[in-house]
């Protein structure tokens, strides 16, 4: 069974930024160390004029995981994840992650985008020669993820992407808050 995952994220820090931080080393293991639970390592991380690529290891706490999932995962659940960024332009990131629970006959695959936003609005002076003044706004950027989450077990039905999605989505809200501290120096 596949089912579909979509997140997107405004900030009101530019995307190279938030590029930054995120294929940054020391940010990525302080991540892991916070979000990672008990088993959390930077396996590889290689910088090219490509992009970046990186493959990320951690334990998922058995709390953590959905009750109907834990019988039939055999013993320690890690996360294996593997995730590339490009950088199409300073302003615009894509990016892939793949991941895997080890044990779990199945996967997520999903693209990644970062960009800004290129928002404007009308100031509050008056129009000029029956043009509107147009005010840019502070940086504002997206990250956008669309993907799909694969499990095959197939004696409970869909039950196991629903709560894996669940599961996914909020490791992406943590990632996210995690990311805003980071970035405004909270550490």
């Amino acid at each position: 069974m596949t089912r579909r995952i979509e997140h997107r994220s405004t900030s009101h820090r530019p995307a190279r930024h938030i590029h930054a931080a995120l294929v940054d080393t020391d940010y990525l293991r302080a991540r892991l160390t916070e979000l990672g639970g008990d088993v959390a390592e930077l396996v590889s991380h290689s910088a090219t004029e490509d992009g970046v690529h990186f493959r990320t290891r951690q334990r998922i706490p058995d709390r953590d995981l959905p009750a109907v999932l834990r019988p039939v995962l055999p013993g320690s659940t890690l996360l294996e994840r593997s995730e590339t960024w490009r950088e199409r332009d300073p302003e615009h990131f894509t990016g892939e992650v793949a991941a895997m629970l080890r044990g779990v006959p199945g996967s997520v695959t999903a693209s990644l985008w970062l960009r800004d936003l290129e928002e404007e609005h009308n100031g509050d002076a008056e129009p000029t020669a029956g043009e509107p003044e147009v005010e840019k706004l502070p940086d504002v950027s997206e990250f956008l993820l669309q993907g799909e989450i694969r499990v095959k077990l197939p004696l409970l039905a869909d039950k196991p992407e629903e709560l894996l999605e669940r599961w996914v989505r909020t490791l992406i809200e943590q990632e996210c808050e995690f990311t805003h501290r980071w970035l405004s120096g909270v550490r």
